[in-house]
């Protein structure tokens, strides 16, 4: 992900939980992951793979390129 977008993902990504009402555990629990590497992606400590951000995009019901887009279309 380009430095340039990393900021977009991260709010996109807290924007998302926030209106499904959902902590980072929430999230964790539904990717299968932890709630630690749910906060280094919400903080941008870690950048998703393309995978993963497949996987965020299908929990989250949105498309992946919306959480990285500068579009600010929903």
């Amino acid at each position: 992900m380009a430095t340039k977008l990393a900021p977009i993902f991260r709010h996109r990504l807290q924007h998302r939980m926030e209106q499904l009402g959902w902590c980072q555990r929430d999230l964790a629990e539904k990717l299968g992951t932890t709630q630690s590497y749910v906060s280094q992606l919400v903080t941008g400590h870690r950048k998703p793979g393309l995978e993963t951000l497949e996987q965020l995009a299908e929990v989250l019901g949105v498309d992946a390129s919306w959480l990285i887009s500068e579009n600010t279309a929903n």
